[in-house]
């Protein structure tokens, strides 16, 4: 190799790690999720947990769990490409919601997750809710990880970021504490078929 293919080479190293050095510290930065959110600031048109009904109202106890996902630049979802996204999941459109379910038993639902909380031709919105109630499932764990699963999928194929109800960056370790949620229930209902 002669001296200028050399310094040639050297450049081109010399670039392609400049590169990749910002490549590495932006993945760093999204992964602690302090990329900013562009937020609906007005907190009236954003759904609370609380507000979202469940077919079995008549529990004694509900313990509902989820995430927002937040469109990252603001744009709103288009209801078609959602339901076109949803349906290849294997996701059902019924009463203005998505579901999921396993067994034709609902395991979450996603919503609009600006009032009323309802999706149809006319959602304009850039705000997503996805919730389970724990209570209410056969197999906790496992609805738990299947809506992590699915959140983080919608995450990256819609450009959303994960927030929790507080509409703040979800960490690993509430991810982690709703996981530990959901074993106890597992346990605690695994129990009751024993007695």
């Amino acid at each position: 190799m002669n001296l200028e293919n050399q310094d040639i080479y050297l450049i081109s190293f010399g670039i392609f790690l400049f590169f990749l050095t910002i490549f590495v510290v932006a993945r760093q930065i999204s992964n602690r999720n302090k990329i900013p959110l562009k937020i609906d600031g007005n907190s009236e048109v954003v759904l609370e947990q609380s507000q979202i009904d469940f077919e079995d109202e008549s529990a004694d106890q509900q313990e509902i769990v989820g995430f927002y996902l937040f469109s990252i630049d603001g744009s709103p979802f288009s209801f078609e490409q959602l339901s076109n996204y949803f349906q290849n999941l294997s996701l059902t459109y019924n009463n203005e919601f998505f579901f999921m379910t396993k067994f034709e038993k609902e395991i979450f639902r996603v919503a609009n997750a600006k009032k009323p909380g309802t999706l149809d031709l006319t959602s304009n919105t850039n705000a997503l809710m996805i919730v389970t109630d724990l209570l209410d499932q056969i197999d906790p764990v496992q609805t738990y990880d299947d809506m992590v699963d699915f959140a983080s999928q919608f995450s990256e194929v819609h450009h959303a970021n994960i927030c929790d109800f507080e509409r703040k960056p979800v960490s690993k370790q509430l991810i982690n504490h709703f996981r530990n949620k959901a074993t106890e229930i597992a346990k605690e209902q695994t129990l009751e078929k024993i007695q």
